[in-house]
């Protein structure tokens, strides 16, 4: 098999629906061995759109194709403690959740980073994890309003949302790119670094 540019390269996903997962299945698509971690008994949110491909659903298989997922209960002290030992070897750490909630449960970039200093942590979030509207509620209809992108499409007077969740898949493009430069930067001076992706930053640009 043609050896891929992010063969070796390990990741943890702490992901769910779209951006994220988008994010991690292009790292996926470029060699990397992503762990998907969902959600002990439900998995990812996005397993429950629908059912048409081959019984399982056709978001679900469209952003997280090639990837192993394991289901873990971060309530719980064992299962935390699985997660840590994961980060402890792994080159990329992603979390798509609102911010600081990673951080709350233990999963921050300052509680990962002292034991694996080479870390690349990246946090994908609505808005960004600091500023006024940080914990504001993101979704793609609104973003593409906030952002322009309604304006662009429709008819004049009736502005249109794109099909396709298009934020959602700007940002993630936009978090994967960040994660590579980082890994490349790495390559120079043997530290981690932390990427805060925006939807709307993403989107704007």
């Amino acid at each position: 098999m043609t050896r891929r540019p992010l063969d070796g390269v390990t990741v943890i996903a702490l992901e769910q629906a779209v951006a994220g997962p988008f994010c991690t299945f292009q790292l996926a698509e470029l060699g990397a061995t992503v762990w998907k971690i969902e959600r002990a008994g439900t998995g990812d949110l996005i397993r429950g759109w629908d059912s048409v491909v081959r019984g399982l659903s056709a978001g679900f298989v469209w952003v997280n194709a090639d990837k192993r997922s394991v289901a873990l209960d971060l309530s719980d002290d064992a299962d935390r403690a699985t997660l840590r030992a994961l980060c402890r070897s792994a080159d990329v750490f992603v979390e798509n959740f609102a911010p600081g909630v990673a951080a709350r449960l233990g999963f921050g970039d300052g509680d990962l980073r002292p034991a694996n200093p080479a870390l690349v942590y990246c946090s994908l979030s609505g808005y960004g994890q600091d500023g006024p509207y940080r914990d504001v509620k993101a979704y793609d209809l609104t973003l593409q309003g906030e952002s322009g992108i309604l304006l662009t499409n429709g008819h004049p007077g009736m502005p249109a949302n794109v099909g396709l969740p298009s934020t959602d898949l700007i940002a993630g493009t936009t978090a994967a790119r960040g994660i590579v430069a980082a890994l490349f930067e790495r390559a120079s001076t043997g530290a981690g670094s932390t990427v805060d992706i925006a939807m709307l930053d993403s989107a704007l640009a």
